[in-house]
């Protein structure tokens, strides 16, 4: 039996010995981490709406989303179109950002179960085998991902 002391040694000597586990792993790392920005995006606190939620309903009651409201919107926009540029340029910039953040958490995730599969079996993977892996398991990953969160969210 196995203490877990000898379980994180051995985990820190494969991984000081395999440095390409550090990168698949700081990526991996996110989808750990996102518990913190459940919190935040979630619920703050028993009983209270989520920031997303408080802030949806912020606009709703301001009265953003009544036909007073978008006229109003739309004027805006439409004398000050250099600033609906930008508003669309960061938000596909962020979106983009946060797709690539979410591929390169499930192709780390697949490509570090694989680099432990090797480790096991005395096999010595390569990062681009790993990462090639990691780009065919993609899509069942992430949805076994998805099936997690919503059974979870369920």
């Amino acid at each position: 039996m196995y203490t877990y002391w000898q379980i994180f040694k051995q985990a820190f000597k494969i991984s000081w010995q395999r440095p390409s586990l550090w990168f698949f792993g700081f990526f991996a790392f996110f989808l750990g981490s996102t518990a913190e920005i459940e919190l935040l995006l979630g619920g703050s606190s028993f009983g209270s709406p989520s920031f997303l939620l408080s802030f949806w309903q912020g606009l709703a009651a301001g009265g953003l989303f009544t036909p007073e409201g978008m006229r109003g919107l739309v004027k805006a926009l439409i004398a000050n179109p250099i600033t609906l540029f930008i508003i669309i340029l960061v938000s596909l910039f962020v979106i983009g950002i946060g797709l690539l953040l979410i591929w390169l958490v499930i192709i780390s995730q697949s490509a570090l179960i694989s680099q432990a599969v090797g480790v096991s079996k005395n096999k010595e993977l390569s990062w681009r085998q790993s990462f090639s892996l990691g780009l065919y398991k993609f899509w069942p990953v992430l949805g076994l991902n998805l099936s997690m969160r919503a059974i979870i969210w369920f």
